[in-house]
């Protein structure tokens, strides 16, 4: 096991993996200016593990109740948010991944789940790789099970103090009490159209979550954070604006998905998907 971050070079672009704390990409720098917020070194001085690098979610957000039927079995997961009931955040972004890979501009990682943590057995790869344009982040989910795997998948990723995003949206995805779901889903609202059409988020208030509209976000002037199309969803989450960072978080399938039909996905025995991100700078601003 490696308990090193491990660097990635290429160009102007500079990041930092750590394989013991879920194969998050703890560090990216463009040309010595950060786009993700650093994870620091001192676990002691974080204040929220979530909100630092990009951590993975599976399952993602929120679970209600930490419980979830899928073809008429009911399967529990720890509750870890105990003012919602809720299972937060998944299982996996606190796991040590083992490093199968490694060079100057990339790293192969994975995680196997014998069904200990989730009630399914499955293997996670993670590969990034640094090239001239940006950073490409691949998920390999595969089911190890002889029965059908249920999974919702995202990222929590916080770039560091954006004075500007946008994002394609198409609904809301209504949320109560302490971020939970109420079960309906709405048209895109005032705030929900400021997000889409771009704005500065300092020190306002920014959260939600939103069916995708589309699959390219853009986060300050230069920098466009793509993804695959199983990422359905976008969540977004500022703490209230009192902090640095933004969280654009693309998900595959919706908050508390495992318990609402067609918003999860599933992976048949032995199956696997592949999904990704890319996040680049682009040269020509476009504000």
């Amino acid at each position: 096991m490696c308990n090193l971050p491990i660097k990635l070079v290429n160009g102007k672009w500079y990041a930092e993996v750590s394989p013991e704390h879920g194969a998050n990409l703890t560090t990216l720098m463009y040309d010595g200016q950060a786009v993700l917020r650093q994870r620091p070194a001192n676990e002691e001085e974080m204040d929220d593990p979530y909100v630092y690098g990009s951590p993975l979610l599976l399952p993602s957000n929120r679970t209600v109740q930490g419980s979830f039927t899928f073809e008429g079995k009911t399967y529990h997961l720890p509750i870890n948010e105990e003012r919602s009931g809720c299972q937060l955040h998944g299982v996996i972004h606190n796991q040590p991944f083992k490093v199968v890979n490694t060079s100057d501009n990339s790293v192969i990682m994975e995680f196997v789940n014998d069904g200990e943590l989730y009630p399914f057995k499955f293997k996670i790869s993670v590969q990034y790789e640094i090239d001239y344009d940006g950073v490409w982040s691949r998920y390999t989910i595969e089911n190890l099970d002889d029965k059908n795997m249920p999974y919702t998948f995202g990222l929590h990723t916080t770039f560091q103090d954006p004075d500007y995003f946008s994002l394609p949206l198409s609904e809301i995805q209504e949320s109560g009490e302490y971020g939970v779901p109420t079960g309906r889903f709405l048209p895109l609202n005032e705030v929900a159209k400021q997000y889409q059409e771009g704005m500065d988020p300092r020190g306002k208030s920014v959260s939600g979550f939103y069916k995708s509209g589309g699959h390219t976000a853009r986060i300050g002037k230069n920098i466009q954070y793509e993804v695959s199309e199983q990422f359905d969803y976008w969540i977004l989450y500022n703490a209230f604006g009192k902090k640095d960072f933004l969280c654009v978080e693309p998900q595959a399938g919706g908050v508390n998905g495992l318990n609402i039909p067609n918003e999860h996905r599933i992976l048949g025995p032995k199956q696997k998907e592949i999904l990704w991100t890319r996040i680049i700078f682009d040269e020509n601003e476009k504000i």
